[in-house]
């Protein structure tokens, strides 16, 4: 049967980002979505609803920076939709093809430890999650969005198996475990301090182990050209 043609942005505009390589920031207004300084890899995350160990392709996807405005035809009120959106304007501007494929590999379970968690259930509505410097402060939140945000230190997929339904709010704060007398130039042990903090913060603990993870595995892409 045809394949389902899906929806596209109006107009977009994808150009090398000369922010170098810090921060990225992406924004979204009713019919706007803002990418600045973002490489492949994290458009990728965003469309498909990955993390970088579910990813396989190129050495330049996680490196080169584009921004992208894009405009949607109307408000689009469901994000599932902008996603869609999205993968059709790697598809378009970035050429890009892949294919599925499940594999064996390492994760992290996100658990609770022995002495439960050390955070309550929300209160209310909204949803908003402040990340700063080594902090994540949420509100109204799943686990499995704590579980997607911890994916990016630990650099493996973890999985949410805490078992705690519902929305919490909670406050991680990383700092309070970073190393004092690293030498210059020397990278904190990121995933270290996660492990560290994670039980006398939130008391939750996280297990190393193999699980069968979906990966997109990159068949093409190109690095679009500007307009």
């Amino acid at each position: 049967c045809a394949q389902t043609a899906l929806p596209s942005f109006d107009a977009a505009t994808v150009k090398a980002s000369l922010a170098g390589t810090g921060g990225n920031n992406i924004g979204m207004t009713a019919e706007t979505l803002t990418m600045r300084n973002v490489t492949v890899n994290i458009c990728l995350k965003f469309a498909y609803d990955v993390q970088d160990s579910q990813i396989s392709g190129p050495d330049f996807i996680d490196s080169d920076r584009f921004d992208i405005v894009a405009k949607a035809p109307g408000p689009v009120s469901d994000q599932g939709q902008l996603k869609l959106m999205m993968q059709s304007l790697l598809a378009d501007r970035f050429h890009l093809t892949l294919h599925r494929e499940t594999r064996d590999a390492n994760v992290y379970a996100l658990l609770v430890a022995k002495n439960g968690p050390k955070f309550h259930k929300s209160v209310g509505e909204g949803r908003t999650m402040v990340t700063g410097k080594g902090t994540l402060v949420a509100q109204w939140a799943p686990m499995k969005m704590l579980a997607d945000f911890l994916s990016g230190p630990m650099r493996l997929r973890v999985l949410d198996m805490t078992g705690l339904e519902g929305q919490y709010d909670f406050k991680f704060d990383l700092m309070a475990y970073a190393p004092t007398n690293l030498p210059q130039g020397q990278e904190p042990d990121v995933a270290g301090m996660v492990l560290s903090a994670l039980e006398p913060e939130l008391g939750l603990k996280m297990d190393a182990r193999k699980a069968p993870t979906e990966v997109l595995v990159i068949d093409h892409v190109e690095k679009p050209s500007e307009n």
